[in-house]
């Protein structure tokens, strides 16, 4: 049992590192403080870590330009890319709605019309669960 107990523990991931300084600078990708980026008028913890995977992505692809576009259903977070630009110096975020990619889809014109189809009526049928009042909502 002794033996078992030291190498158990050393095979224990240490605890994660903080994220470095340079993320919160004038060079890094965030204008204000890890805290007021997360909070309900910031950006929130998902478009945050997003823009870390983003810029850590970068690293490994030789800083090419990489975009984060964030798609939602109509009338939510209308107000999102202003908080991005509030809180974040990049500018190569785009916020989508599901009917605008879904008009997109339809309108341009694509060499597998087969495909093209397929998504238009995944997107078409997509639900989202049930309101409170018991119906069914779908996604456009």
């Amino acid at each position: 049992m002794e033996k078992i107990l030291p190498m158990a523990l050393s095979l224990i991931t240490p605890a994660p590192s903080k994220i470095p300084t340079y993320y919160n600078n004038h060079k890094g990708i965030f204008k204000k403080s890890l805290t007021d980026v997360v909070d309900r008028n910031g950006i929130g913890y998902e478009l945050m870590r997003y823009f870390l995977l983003g810029e850590k992505l970068k690293e490994f692809h030789n800083n090419r330009r990489l975009f984060i576009v964030s798609i939602t259903r109509d009338g939510l977070n209308d107000d999102l890319e202003k908080r991005v630009n509030d809180f974040c110096y990049r500018s190569d975020y785009c916020r989508l709605t599901w009917n605008q990619l879904y008009s997109f889809i339809e309108k341009e014109s694509v060499v597998n019309m087969i495909d093209k189809k397929i998504l238009l009526h995944y997107l078409k049928g997509k639900t989202l669960g049930y309101n409170r009042e018991g119906q069914l909502r779908t996604l456009l």
